[in-house]
């Protein structure tokens, strides 16, 4: 499509007369006529493409290309920018093309007019094929175009936050009438309120987004059954994020969607309705979308549905599902859950979420790639990747994850991953972690930007320093010496410990009770009466023992003693 908007080069040379003090110059083989404003009369004989752009020209007259009637494309493009499209400091302009200055270009196929603040659409020649008037002043467009055979029609951007015309874009049943083969209708940004009415059945690419429609009923697109792409976005939008002006509609309201809102479009491959602050999508929905390959649901509100809903089984076909901002505003989930309904998605090859769920995903055999960038994802379930045993491109980068463990990270997709994206995360670089350079280093698949993005988050002595800067030896010297340490201090206790019990063991209980007793103190016997201050219990067959007991113990318990104590004996 895009290839449409560029007009083709011309490898023939063509001659232009022209009268001073214009001048011309040779650009990829085709003479350029940079002053168009002094334009009056062109004449060549074998002309293809004809450029004037960016130019100060004001008056186009009726026959300023009558000496050029083999023309067969024509660009005259931002020679008078509309609205704040205008460069700071640039003077007012304007544009004055006759009504009949392209009407005798018989073989004119391709016409771009974008950027010259136009308020009408000129006279044009019914050979025509593409036709662009974007970033203009057009907001009503009544009659007929005159082109029958055009296949492309550019209209967006003509009533816009930049270019605004206070007023509610419309374009007439009777302009498609005229044209049976339009197959690209662009009209993004142009403050419609409401589906035109009459679109012809021949369309294959219809573009509304960033208008105002609030509802789509059941026969907007009911004669389109050749529509292969079709674009929604951001027509009732959500404005708690907006990097631009932003247009809810009333209440803050989603796009009222029928249930057979596109149940004619069987041909259909691209569908978007990111933007339009959908809660909740009805039943049926996508059942007639049998070749639908890509859907943009993307920056919505739908976090309830996608737990619960079941329009997944409705998408069997769908290859590239986006899912990116679908939170509730000030409403956190801790984990992501998705529909039971996810796992009929036989054909998803792409999808893009903000978090990952925590119980086991079915992914198809078809699924290929999984894009989970720019979001805030601090840890992978350890169980997430088990079923993707097709999955070739992984991307990850720019989230939040410090750690990749090794029971979490895919280490059983090595065999079938092609592409893995880690930049922009704030990784820990630890002797813990070391595990993780080793893995990038000798990883079978593909890291972009492994030297150059995959950065040290923490700790702060490492932050903004390459992962692979640090080297695992480092964390091996370290774990060696404290195991040297380790080894050699049990080593000297298990050595010393029975030594010292069988030359100092005795001494030590002795100490012991010595303090024990001096630290309980004296206390009588308990025996009712109290005639005996000491209890004295020796062995009496020891000889060495009795005769210390009678005349050592006692004499100096009794009689030498500064206090007499009275000792009964028991042998």
């Amino acid at each position: 499509m895009a290839s449409w908007l560029e007009p083709p080069t011309c490898p023939q040379r063509i001659c232009v007369q022209i009268p001073p003090p214009s001048k011309v110059f040779l650009w990829i083989g085709v003479l350029v006529l940079s002053l168009c404003n002094w334009l009056t009369m062109v004449s060549t004989r074998n002309p293809i493409f004809f450029p004037c752009e960016n130019d100060t020209s004001s008056k186009v007259k009726s026959n300023a290309f009558s000496g050029i009637p083999n023309l067969q494309n024509l660009s005259m493009m931002w020679n008078c920018p509309p609205g704040k499209l205008k460069h700071l400091g640039t003077p007012p302009c304007h544009l004055d093309i006759d009504m009949d200055a392209f009407v005798t270009l018989k073989n004119l196929t391709h016409l771009f007019l974008a950027g010259n603040s136009l308020t009408l659409v000129p006279r044009l020649p019914d050979c025509l094929e593409v036709l662009g008037l974007e970033f203009n002043h057009i907001f009503r467009v009544m009659k007929p175009l005159g082109c029958p055979r055009l296949k492309q029609l550019l209209l967006f951007k003509n009533c816009y936050y930049d270019n605004p015309c206070n007023q509610t874009f419309f374009i007439s049943e009777t302009v498609f009438q005229d044209l049976p083969d339009l197959r690209n209708l662009s009209l993004g940004f142009n403050n419609i309120t409401a589906v035109p009415r009459g679109l012809p059945p021949s369309l294959e690419s219809l573009d509304l987004k960033e208008n105002k429609i609030s509802e789509i009923g059941s026969t907007e697109f009911a004669s389109l059954k050749n529509l292969r792409h079709l674009n929604l976005e951001w027509n009732c939008q959500r404005c708690d994020h907006a990097a631009q002006p932003c247009f809810p509609c009333m209440n803050n309201s989603s796009i009222k969607l029928h249930p057979q809102a596109f149940q004619n479009q069987g041909q259909l491959t691209y569908l978007s309705l990111r933007g339009n602050s959908l809660r909740t999508l009805p039943d049926g929905l996508f059942q007639g979308l049998q070749s639908l390959t890509s859907l943009d649901l993307s920056d919505n509100l739908l976090a309830y549905s996608i737990r619960n809903g079941t329009f997944f089984k409705e998408l069997k076909s769908v290859k590239t599902l986006n899912l990116i901002y679908n939170y509730e505003p000030l409403k956190t989930f801790r984990n992501l859950i998705l529909s039971p309904h996810f796992s009929e998605m036989s054909s998803l090859e792409e999808l893009l979420l903000s978090e990952l769920p925590t119980d086991n995903i079915e992914f198809g055999d078809n699924f290929t790639t999984l894009d989970l960038s720019f979001n805030k994802i601090r840890w992978l379930p350890e169980s997430f990747f088990k079923k993707a045993h097709s999955l070739r491109y992984l991307r990850l980068s720019h989230n939040e994850l410090k750690f990749l463990d090794t029971q979490s990270f895919p280490f059983q997709l090595s065999g079938s991953l092609k592409e893995l994206r880690l930049d922009g995360n704030p990784f820990m670089c630890s002797c813990d972690t070391s595990w993780f350079i080793d893995f990038l280093r000798t990883s079978p698949f593909t890291v972009p930007s492994i030297t150059t993005g995959i950065r040290c988050g923490f700790p702060e002595s490492q932050h903004g320093q390459m992962v692979l800067s640090m080297d695992p030896r480092s964390c091996q010297e370290i774990f060696g010496s404290l195991g040297f340490l380790f080894t050699s201090f049990m080593t000297v206790v298990f050595t010393l410990v029975p030594l010292l019990k069988k030359l100092y063991g005795w001494d030590l209980w002795y100490c012991l009770q010595v303090f024990w007793a001096g630290h309980k103190g004296y206390s009588q016997l308990r025996d009712g009466q109290g005639k005996h201050d000491a209890f004295v219990v020796f062995d009496t067959a020891n000889a060495a023992v009795k005769d210390w007991v009678y005349h050592e113990l006692t004499v100096n318990l009794e009689e030498r003693g500064r206090q007499s104590f009275k000792s009964p004996m028991k042998s």
